[in-house]
């Protein structure tokens, strides 16, 4: 067996034949020189020479090849080996794996590797055509193997080649790579490598994603939302094409968010995002700017009633309960829209203009919608001329108060008086609250002026006679975003005036973004012993459970509703049931805006402590005031004299 396949293996076993014939003539002309006559030699030497020398020098150049190619040949076969070696060294320590393939495309040397990744035994696989394979797994698609296949036709290499492939029920995505192997010049396959990118991809698009899209809602962000404005934008100015852009602000959010942590802020965000996505088509974009801020683009949106009709739409999904924990949380939405091009052709005045109109919406009380109109633009230069000079109004002293008296309704005496602010503007005269304030409650100047105000009141009680106290409206967004027991405190402590004096009025609005926590500031307002009156009751927010949950112990009806009611007797009878509802609970009941002595006559009827209004005395300044009460003790005094003259 071995000499047989020594046989096979050696290059000159094929020319055995001519190897004998050439030994036969050497011995033949050894013998003639031995043996023969001097005279023979050369002939015959010559004669027995000429076909060996033939044979020689025709076997020599053969053997000479023939041995050339069979260690060719073994050469190849020790690359082969080496290369399966190789592959199956590199697939053991590397994440990736290697492949190869012969000048058919076939795949040789495949790796266990190899085979786990495709999902098939090594043995179905070695020999499959490569792309075959590919082919039937990855999408039909795909623009990279097509590109694989065109550089294995042209035997060019290929770098970077990334194509979806499904493996079983999963799906995945291989990078490939390869370069031709070339012997003798001549093309003899390729070897590469394939690594699975799967995870790779899927972090690069969530990196897109996100670049792109809110991580928290999954809606667009700013940024996309930008570009998709610009290409609006773009649209109009080439075909004309309208689109409407709405500025959406959620109301009474930031108490979910203070009261009840940002955990349960986020899934009301994310629920938001569903709720106003599922109201649009496929073409409008929403996007969430930041915060509580959403905007939305309508494209080829140019019917007004139409946008108007979808912007109620969705303030009333927007306001359904949303049930997190078990508790229901209520919310609501404000909306801004502008319409291009009547309202801007350019991507920052449309904006803009949608953000006017959004002010205008919340300062209407919120949860409501509204357009543009022109108008809003000199609106909000107002605004923000007269946000400038407040911030420095205070420290000019151009903030006053102005003083209107209160009087009991069994007498008609009056017994305390209401603080009113008025801002003396050095060029707009003395202006109202009404021209100013709605201004410092959408700014931090609020803050300031409410400070200020209690301040004041408590240095002008210090002046006033012991029996009268005053009352201040305290603000909702200050009560909100301040320590106003601590500023009550301190006022009263600055000014040596006793607690009791002090009455501070608390408006409705207060506890409908967040009892829990208006409870909480309103027990800390009790604690500083100043009296509390809920202020502007039957304003249209009126409910029994904020009277049950008021701590303070008096009510002031508002002044609209003594106006709307008062002059008939239907309006009468729900005036006298709203006082005896108050009193009911044990609270003093106060009115505001008695205009003539009909109704001040029906409201001590109806059963109100004290009344309040121009009736009896219009808002006086400080100076005013003083000189009245100085006059009216005077003559006190003077009667008491004449009096005890009278008795002496």
């Amino acid at each position: 067996m071995q000499k047989a396949g020594w046989y096979r293996q050696n290059p000159l076993s094929e020319h055995v034949t001519d190897i004998v014939i050439i030994t036969l003539i050497t011995v033949c002309c050894l013998a003639i020189e031995i043996f023969a006559p001097d005279k023979w030699r050369p002939e015959i030497i010559w004669l027995m020479l000429a076909p060996g020398a033939g044979l020689v020098f025709s076997a020599v150049p053969s053997l000479i090849l023939r041995h050339r190619n069979e260690k060719l040949k073994a050469r190849a076969v020790e690359q082969e080996e080496l290369v399966g070696l190789l592959l199956r060294d590199y697939a053991a320590e590397r994440a990736d794996w290697l492949w190869s393939i012969d000048r058919d495309g076939n795949l040789r040397g495949v790796t266990e590797k190899f085979a786990t990744q495709v999902g098939r035994p090594i043995g179905t696989l070695e020999g499959m055509p490569l792309v075959a394979l590919l082919r039937g797994n990855a999408r039909r698609d795909s623009v990279a193997l097509a590109e694989m296949v065109v550089a294995m036709r042209q035997s060019k290499p290929f770098f970077d080649l990334e194509i979806k492939v499904t493996v079983g029920k999963g799906a995945f995505w291989w990078r490939l790579a390869g370069k031709p192997i070339f012997r003798d010049q001549r093309y003899a396959g390729y070897i590469g490598t394939a690594s699975d990118i799967t995870a790779e991809l899927k972090a690069r698009e969530n990196v897109s994603f996100l670049a792109f899209n809110d991580g928290l809602t999954g809606l667009a962000n700013r940024s996309h939302f930008n570009r998709r404005l610009a290409e609006g934008v773009s649209r109009l100015e080439r075909y004309g094409t309208p689109f409407a852009v709405l500025y959406l602000d959620l109301d009474k959010f930031k108490a979910v968010n203070d009261t009840r942590g940002h955990r349960t802020g986020d899934q009301v965000l994310i629920e938001v995002g569903r709720r106003l996505k599922a109201q649009l088509r496929e073409t409008d974009i929403v996007a969430r700017l930041g915060g509580d801020e959403f905007s939305i683009i309508l494209p080829e949106a140019a019917d007004a009633n139409g946008v108007a009709s979808l912007a109620q739409r969705l303030i009333g999904e927007i306001e359904k309960p949303y049930v997190i924990d078990g508790d229901a949380l209520i919310i609501g939405l404000s909306i801004g829209i502008a319409m291009a091009p009547q309202n801007g052709r350019q991507a920052e005045q449309i904006l803009h203009h949608a953000d006017l109109a959004l002010y205008r919406s919340k300062g209407a009380g919120g949860n409501r919608y509204a357009f543009y109109e022109a108008e809003m633009d000199e609106e909000m230069r107002e605004r923000r001329l007269i946000e400038s000079e407040l911030a420095s109004a205070v420290e000019r002293d151009e903030l006053v108060l102005h003083y209107q008296p209160v009087v009991t309704a069994a007498d008609g005496v009056v017994s305390s008086f209401e603080a009113l602010l008025r801002w003396n503007h050095p060029r707009r005269g003395l202006l109202p609250p009404s021209a100013f304030l709605p201004v410092a409650e959408r700014s931090t100047l609020i803050t300031t002026v409410g400070t200020w105000t209690l301040q004041e009141a408590c240095r002008m009680l210090a002046r006033l006679p012991e029996r009268f106290s005053v009352s201040v409206n305290l603000s909702t967004k200050q009560l909100r975003t301040t320590d106003v027991a601590e500023v009550v405190t301190g006022a009263l402590s600055a000014a040596g005036v006793a607690p009791h004096r002090l009455r501070l009025e608390i408006k409705e609005a207060l506890f409908t973004e967040d009892e829990p926590a208006a409870a909480q500031k309103l027990a800390a307002l009790a604690c500083t012993g100043a009296g509390l009156t809920l202020d502007d009751f039957g304003a249209g927010l009126s409910g029994l459970s904020y009277l049950m949950a008021f701590p303070g112990d008096g009510v002031k009806i508002d002044r609209t509703f003594v106006a709307e009611h008062a002059a008939t007797p239907q309006g009468r009878g729900v005036i006298t049931a709203a006082v005896a509802l108050v009193r009911s609970r044990g609270l003093v009941v106060s009115a505001v805006g008695v205009e003539s002595a009909a109704q001040a006559t029906f409201l001590v009827e109806a059963g109100c402590s004290t009344l309040q209004g121009y009736h009896f005395a219009a808002p006086m300044p400080e100076a005013s005031l003083m000189a009245q009460i100085t006059h009216a003790e005077a003559a006190a005094h003077a009667a008491e004299a004449v009096t005890a003259m009278a008795a002496a």
